[in-house]
């Protein structure tokens, strides 16, 4: 009896450390989707703290969210949470709300007004913004970074960014 159970419980870690090994391997693109699902299943505050940024409306762009932004100008773009500080009572805290979307292709004018763009093709743009929630639930945005490849962005590239990507909204 002992044996039989023994073997059960060997199988199930095999199993668990296939799908493990599977996921660690798996690229960018389908690995986020899979963890933002997981993050919403099991944590509804996360999923509504990502729903305030996917709705947020994206600096000089009218009408035009942060989810539209990233649904019209990258392949799987996912959303997630990361706690950077959290108090006992699980309401106040500083978080990450993390956006990331692969195989974006941008051109964007140079910063130094030369005539050429920056290009970039199949690039993995990632947006964090830094976030404060008070004892009330009030949501406030500490700053936002753009990323382009692991390289952050300055303010300009992080407008032309925005500004690119929203062209192609539809």
């Amino acid at each position: 009896m002992i044996n039989k159970i023994f073997r059960v419980v060997i199988g199930i870690l095999v199993v668990i450390g296939i799908f493990f090994g599977i996921y660690t391997i798996l690229p960018g693109q389908y690995k986020g989707p899979l963890r933002q699902v997981v993050q919403e299943a099991i944590d509804k505050d996360a999923k509504s703290l990502a729903d305030e940024y996917r709705n947020a409306q994206v600096p000089k762009h009218k009408g035009i969210t942060f989810e539209k932004m990233m649904l019209a100008g990258s392949a799987s773009p996912s959303w997630y949470v990361k706690t950077v500080t959290e108090q006992p009572d699980k309401v106040t805290g500083e978080y990450e709300v993390q956006v990331d979307g692969y195989k974006i292709t941008l051109e964007m004018p140079h910063e130094n007004g030369q005539s050429n763009s920056v290009v970039y093709t199949n690039a993995h743009v990632r947006i964090v913004f830094h976030v404060s929630r008070a004892a009330d639930g009030k949501i406030t945005t500490t700053s936002w970074q753009v990323f382009i490849d692991d390289d952050e962005q300055d303010e300009f590239y992080k407008q032309a960014v925005c500004d690119d990507l929203c062209s192609e909204v539809k």
